[in-house]
């Protein structure tokens, strides 16, 4: 699922999806959502990174994944 992410305020470490993130309806029972990664190409590009999810979702059948905009962070060192 591609997401474009931005500098959160004044803090230049911190960056939030500035759209809302939405998978498509599961068809199965996924799991649970605990953490998620940041690549740079859908295909084939390099791990730029990771972070928990502050509560973490069980997706079931017919269950949408969202994260609505500021709702993914991730800090760089």
């Amino acid at each position: 699922m591609a997401a474009t992410f931005a500098n959160t305020g004044s803090n230049p470490t911190v960056a939030a999806n500035t759209a809302v993130v939405q998978y498509p309806t599961a068809t199965a029972a996924w799991g649970t959502v605990t953490h998620f990664g940041l690549w740079s190409a859908a295909s084939g590009g390099n791990f730029l990174g990771y972070n928990s999810v502050v509560t973490p979702k069980s997706i079931g059948i017919d269950d949408i994944a969202r994260w609505d905009i500021g709702k993914l962070t991730v800090t760089s060192d």
